[in-house]
C-alpha cells in the first residue's frame, strides 16, 4: 500500500483534487470512446440500477464521485440535470409531444 499512498499524495497533495486531474477526467470521458467506457464504468457501477447490497451502494457511490469530479453532479447543476431528464422521450411518446 506503500505505492498507492504515496502516488496518492502526489496527486491529491492537500486531499482536494487538482484542477489538472478534473480538467483531465473531462479530457478522458469527452471523446466518443470516452463516452463508451463512462457508460460502461457507470452501468458496472449500478449507476443506473436500484441498489440494494452495501456493496452495490459502495460502487453507486463511486459513480456519484466521478460524475463529480466531471463536474457533473453539483448543487447548482441540478435544474439542468432535470430538465434534461425531463426532455428524453419515453417509450411510446410522440417525438413531436
Amino acid at each position: 500500500m506503500k505505492g498507492y499512498d504515496e502516488l496518492k499524495r502526489m496527486v491529491l497533495g492537500d486531499g482536494n483534487l487538482p484542477d489538472t486531474v478534473k480538467l483531465d477526467y473531462r479530457s478522458t470521458f469527452d471523446t466518443d470512446v470516452g463516452r463508451r467506457v463512462l457508460t460502461h464504468m457507470l452501468t458496472e457501477l449500478h449507476f443506473f440500477d436500484e441498489v440494494v447490497s452495501e456493496e452495490e451502494v459502495t460502487l453507486s457511490n463511486y459513480a456519484r464521485r466521478i460524475l463529480n469530479h466531471l463536474g457533473i453532479l453539483r448543487g447548482e447543476r441540478i435544474p439542468d440535470i432535470v430538465n434534461y431528464l425531463m426532455s428524453i422521450k419515453t417509450f411510446g411518446q410522440k417525438m413531436e409531444e
